[in-house]
């Protein structure tokens, strides 16, 4: 599996990364959109991680570089059970090479479910309702 970040050159590879990242935050209730995210993105405050496998994109993440912690804020692909671990071994050498004490992430119960099959365990629990 091949894994890299995206930052200084996320608006070049927006075309391709911008339909991954709308599919992501369709399941989202945060309120935040795809242009809202590459700004992010662009102003250093987060990158783009993708993971390939024999060239093809099997998952994209935005991951919020905060004060004390990285935030997997968005997280998209296919096959998680193939690419978790690895996803979960890059996630904690950037966490290392940024300093930063923790890992956060506010997932949908059925991935959150999935991810504790890894190192994530539950934290918090979001509850979310229409208006």
């Amino acid at each position: 599996m091949q894994i890299y970040t995206i930052s200084d050159d996320a608006q070049a590879e927006w075309h391709w990364l911008k339909p991954y990242i709308e599919r992501a935050i369709g399941r989202n209730v945060d309120g935040y959109d795809a242009e809202r995210i590459l700004r992010s993105v662009l102003r250093h405050e987060a990158v783009f991680m993708v993971i390939k496998k024999d060239g093809k994109v099997v998952m994209v993440s935005t991951i919020e570089i905060l004060p004390e912690a990285l935030n997997v804020h968005t997280m998209t692909g296919d096959n998680m059970a193939d690419w978790l671990h690895p996803f979960d071994d890059a996630l904690t050498a950037m966490a290392k090479a940024f300093d930063k004490a923790h890992i956060t992430s506010l997932s949908r119960r059925g991935m959150a479910k999935i991810m504790q099959t890894g190192q994530w365990r539950p934290h918090s629990i979001m509850m979310a309702r229409a208006v």
